[in-house]
């Protein structure tokens, strides 16, 4: 492997104008930095869940002090088990702290569950594998069988403390979805099975020393073979950066005699990836006490394992983060396991776990675009900033023109990471002036629009890609051309007999475009022409309105405008037969039983448009809630100067719709 970490990446993109990070799954120190960055860990997205797992939990042993997530079914047996979280920093739904979610039901089989520390507990499916009921009264809070079978959940908390009822934040609900505020254990595992098989595939940078002869050459891993190894061995640390020890599974049972670790530390970079291969049932864990004082920097990954793993044979405590996304895991230690479980399914068979997260930071290396457009002296322009999460003093970029279905318009190698650009296809004389624009061409003393790739990057939905390792691409507007500025070929010098002072489209009811524009200084002049685009280069002819001596505002209708973008602009037409064109105006239009919002992206009103009268709830892309709004049927205006610029996402109640839309 020639560079540790570009076996693993993971490309994508988000097509905005705003500042929005594109991440790209890169293990990295967290090192100083003068932007803003958001420190992340390997463990974020198993929300401080002592024990995360995808499917079945089983909960034999006594305790865990921490939380539980299953994202099947939540498994007791005759004993009697506590829930006990230690912190205030986990998952909570509804503004209420959750110490047990479960996305399926809950078996009791008898068994007494202890909920402690003011925490409350979600079942999604109350009525499998058995029918279970709530009693919400004050001074007994539980949960048991409708038949009456033994065994309860208690809860060591009254309702009205939680501010919790059958009806408010119920106890039966699914809190598990990709809805904002809920747990997406899906998600959550597809980046737990890549990250678990990126690490795997790190190379291994720990060596060995043999303690029974100091004087012996430290042997180098990945150690797979079991010939030449000593029975008590010395791994040797580096204290500044990522240690990976990559192992197989029969040596690390094979050193009977416990194994030592020199060179742990607490920098918040620091951390040890222990990679057990090939795992497929007992993993013995032996005496390691330089983990216990640095338990939030250990990491034992399982990569690929897809059997059953048992922890088993230990008198030691296990300290560290266990990380088996796809395995079904096992703790049969009759010692506690301090840090963190994520497993496909968890047998807890044995002592206690006691959560411990992850102390050694991580962030996605992730580049930032800015690029905004703009008319000037009648030339086209881009302007764009790049920064990043990562030191690229000195760095070049390399900027593509896209086109709207990828196709690469001009290619730009080594730019600096701020600048201004002309658009491809435009051109400028010696003082600055445009003189050339895209998807027009001067012929016989006249210009023409043209259908070449310069012209595509007027189209909506183009783009430019940012390369910096990793890339960016960010969506752009071609800027419009106006009486002040124009980015297409100005009108004649001769001025027509008419003035247009505005132009506006929007949409009517039963999913119409209607036309409006005022005019003034008007005189013996013929009609306008309206001409409809679904492209924005190509036009045709959609119907003329004859001009009226003294009337000064006009209007038509589009009675078929069609799903998507539409395009219009005014052909205004002298009597000699002189014309000079408006400038082009855009209506996005969907279904009618589609909710959408427009103009997007906004500035000051938002209308979104809802087929039924329903509520609906704005988020941000952190799932934050922004605000609560009443969709009436048809059009709703609401009001967004004081949103933040970026991308929102507003859920309707009824209808069940997403509407992205972004805030200018």
């Amino acid at each position: 492997m020639k560079n540790q970490f570009t076996s693993f990446l993971k490309t994508g993109f988000c097509p905005v104008t705003f500042k929005v990070p594109v991440l790209f799954f890169v293990v990295m120190l967290l090192s100083a930095v003068s932007f803003e960055s958001v420190a992340q860990k390997l463990t974020d997205p198993a929300l401080n869940f002592a024990i995360f797992v995808k499917e079945d939990v089983k909960l034999i042993g006594t305790e865990v002090e921490g939380r539980v997530a299953a994202g099947g079914n939540l498994i007791l047996t005759n004993s009697t088990y506590q829930v006990v979280p230690k912190t205030d920093d986990g998952f909570k739904y509804g503004g209420v702290p959750i110490s047990l979610a479960v996305r399926g039901g809950v078996e009791l089989n008898g068994s007494n569950l202890q909920i402690n520390a003011k925490n409350y507990i979600k079942i999604g499916n109350p009525n499998q594998p058995a029918a279970l009921k709530a009693n919400y009264v004050t001074s007994d809070f539980w949960v048991k069988n409708v038949n009456g079978a033994p065994g309860r959940i208690f809860l060591n908390v009254s309702p009205s403390e939680l501010g919790v009822s059958e009806s408010n934040n119920p106890i039966f609900e699914n809190i598990f979805g990709t809805d904002p505020g809920k747990i997406d254990i899906d998600g959550a595992f597809q980046k737990f099975v890549s990250t678990s098989k990126a690490l795997g595939e790190l190379p291994n940078n720990v060596v060995m020393k043999n303690m029974d002869n100091g004087g012996a050459p430290a042997i180098a891993g990945p150690f797979t073979s079991a010939s030449d190894l000593p029975m008590k061995p010395k791994f040797i640390l580096d204290p500044n950066k990522i240690n990976v020890l990559n192992i197989s599974a029969s040596i690390w049972n094979s050193f009977q005699n416990g194994m030592f670790f020199e060179g742990f530390s607490s920098s918040p970079g620091f951390a040890v990836i222990v990679n057990i291969l090939d795992a497929n049932g007992e993993v013995k864990f032996f005496s390691l006490p330089d983990f216990q004082n640095n338990k939030g920097h250990v990491i034992f990954n399982f990569p690929g394992a897809k059997s059953e793993i048992k922890f088993t044979n230990s008198s030691s405590e296990i300290y560290g983060i266990i990380l088996a996304p796809e395995a079904h895991v096992v703790k049969q230690s009759n010692a506690n396991l301090v840090g963190q479980v994520i497993a496909r399914s968890f047998v807890h068979d044995g002592h206690e776990i006691h959560y411990h997260p992850l102390k050694s930071e991580w962030y996605d290396k992730a580049i930032y675009v800015d690029a905004s457009t703009r008319c000037e002296k009648d030339a086209p322009y881009l302007d764009y900033e790049v920064s990043s999460n990562f030191n690229s003093q000195g760095m070049l970029v390399k900027i593509e023109w896209l086109a709207p279905d990828g196709t690469v318009v001009e290619t730009l190698e080594n730019q600096p990471k701020k600048g201004t650009l002309l658009f491809p296809g435009a051109a400028v004389d010696a003082e600055g002036k445009g003189i050339a624009w895209p998807g027009w061409q001067f012929v016989n003393g006249k210009w023409e629009q043209v259908d070449d790739l310069n012209a595509k990057l007027r189209l909506s939905g183009s783009k430019i890609r940012v390369t910096l390792n990793p890339v960016f691409l960010a969506d752009f507007s071609y800027p419009q051309s106006t009486q002040r500025c124009f980015t297409n070929p100005p009108p004649p010098e001769t001025p027509l007999p008419v003035r247009l002072v505005s132009f506006r489209v929007e949409e009517r009811e039963q999913n119409t475009a209607g036309l409006e524009w005022a005019i003034e200084n008007a005189t013996d002049f013929s009609h306008f022409e309206i001409e409809k685009s679904r492209d924005g280069l190509k036009f045709t002819g959609l119907g003329n309105v004859r001009f009226s001596k003294g009337q000064n505002r006009y209007s038509f209708v589009d009675g078929n405008p069609g799903s998507g973008l539409n395009f219009y602009r005014l052909k205004m037409v002298d009597l000699d037969g002189t014309f000079a064109h408006s400038d082009i105006r855009s209506l996005a239009l969907k279904e009618a039983a589609v909710s959408y919002g427009y103009p997007n992206p906004a500035s000051e009103i938002l209308t979104v448009f809802s087929a039924l009268t329903q509520g609906a709830r704005v988020f941000d892309t952190m799932g934050r809630e922004v605000e609560s709004v009443s969709l009436k049927t048809g059009k709703t205006d609401i009001n967004v100067s004081n949103w933040k610029s970026g991308l929102y996402l507003i859920r309707t109640e009824s209808s069940k719709e997403t509407i992205k839309v972004i805030k200018n």
